[in-house]
């Protein structure tokens, strides 16, 4: 005896399959028979076989209905895709369903980039029912933010950059983009004898810097607000340069003043290390 699948027009045609998905879903796919292979198919009979999208699965068709049998519906199981084909002497219509319900569920854990800056970007994708509205708190670009762990690392903030919505007549797909807050860019140009400007960029909050504040800018990038804050400084290394020029002076004379000026400040550039180690060994 065939088995019908929501009307008494369509017969299952083997056993449907199931595939389970990320986040408590699942996806149906049903594969029925006609029961007028010759006619079903035009268009003055198409709502014979063929479901409103987003229909839920349990729900009888509207010509020649009927029930699901007990324990066979999914819950929020709704109809995504349905197309026929022919096999031999079948006409074959394929129905696929997905569960979708009233509230978004991701579809996938988080996809995380990380930039060269050190900051990540995070993007989320998640899915409902058609027609589900959008969480008020998470459509505020540059406002609206998550707090975003990766193992067992501190949660950092990351601000909604971005954000796109994929609409259908079955389902409903939010893709957010969050990028987290921190510093950009650091650059640094000489000022004067011994002073650098330091042009640090921030991303949504201003973090600390260090000496006088010359100038603040705000900007954008990928959506979010910017804030770029020049100081000026003492040259890092200046305080080292002095100790060690009367280090290597005291014991190694006969170096002239031109050419020490000039190889320590090559050293310096280079972190002191190699300078440091000749002048040790040379007491």
């Amino acid at each position: 005896m065939s088995i019908s699948h929501r009307t008494n027009r369509l017969k299952l045609v083997g056993t449907p399959a199931v595939e389970q998905l990320q986040n408590g879903r699942y996806q149906l796919t049903v594969n029925c028979t006609t029961i007028n292979r010759r006619e079903d198919w035009y268009s003055a009979n198409k709502d014979r076989i063929f479901p409103d999208f987003g229909s839920l699965q349990s729900l009888p068709m509207q010509v020649d209905g009927l029930a699901p049998r007990s324990g066979e519906a999914y819950t929020d199981m709704c109809l995504v895709s349905v197309q026929s084909s022919t096999q031999g002497e079948l006409y074959i219509v394929t129905l696929v369903y997905q569960t979708l319900g009233a509230t978004f569920v991701q579809v996938k854990d988080d996809t995380v980039i990380l930039q060269e800056n050190g900051l990540r970007t995070v993007s989320r994708t998640s899915i409902a029912k058609a027609g589900t509205d959008i969480p008020a708190d998470d459509k505020d670009i540059g406002v609206d933010f998550i707090e975003h762990q990766i193992d067992e690392e501190t949660a950092v903030s990351c601000f909604l950059s971005s954000y796109e919505i994929d609409d259908t007549d079955s389902y409903r797909e939010f893709t957010r983009t969050y990028i987290q807050a921190g510093t950009l860019s650091v650059s640094e140009s000489n000022e004067s004898e011994g002073v650098i400007k330091v042009t640090t960029t921030f991303l949504v909050t201003e973090g600390t810097t260090v000496g006088p504040v010359i100038a603040r800018t705000t900007g954008e990038f990928a959506g979010l607000k910017t804030i770029s804050v020049t100081t000026l400084q003492d040259f890092p290394d200046k305080a080292l340069f002095t100790v060690v020029l009367i280090l290597c002076i005291n014991t190694t004379g006969w170096l002239t003043s031109l050419t020490l000026g000039w190889f320590l400040w090559l050293a310096i550039r280079l972190k002191m290390a190699l300078l440091l180690l000749i002048c040790i060994t040379s007491i």
